[in-house]
């Protein structure tokens, strides 16, 4: 079983987060596995339907607690980030990401188009392992090429 351990908040240590819950009968994931980080329900529900259609399978939150709550309990092997929400600044939370050594692939995603390469340029520069920065509206295609990208060895 792939284990994954890093610091979350409100977990004492590290939290060890393994694969399992849909897969076969040693409990490993067959489909890589998406949490979509965006306060839009709307824009959330258009990245899961695409992801989806891509084999992914997809858990939402729309917050940092919900994010933080939901990478407890499930490992996931790419992140997609509005980096512009009104409870939490992106940044920050590719700060924290950094900070917490996690190995998944990120993806960014935000109407505000100034700040995509920036942003982008930042989780570089901590470490995270960045595949894209993406405008809202997202074009289909591009965020397709994205989520396959972030899953490539």
């Amino acid at each position: 079983m792939t284990l994954l351990e890093c610091s979350l908040p409100g977990s004492p240590g590290g939290a060890v987060l393994g694969y399992g819950e849909e897969g076969d009968a040693l409990g490993l994931s067959l489909r890589p596995r998406l949490l979509i980080t965006d306060d839009e329900c709307t824009d959330r529900r258009v990245m899961r339907w695409l992801a989806e259609s891509c084999g992914f399978s997809v858990r939402e939150a729309s917050s940092l607690s919900e994010m933080t709550t939901i990478m407890q309990e499930w490992e996931p092997e790419v992140l997609v980030l509005d980096i512009v929400m009104p409870d939490a600044d992106g940044i920050e939370i590719m700060r924290l990401l950094g900070s917490m050594h996690c190995s998944f692939s990120l993806l960014l995603v935000t109407a505000c188009r100034a700040v995509l390469k920036p942003a982008y340029d930042l989780g570089l520069a901590y470490g995270l392992h960045m595949v894209d920065a993406l405008a809202k509206p997202l074009d289909p295609d591009c965020f397709k090429d994205g989520l396959r990208r972030a899953i490539m060895p």
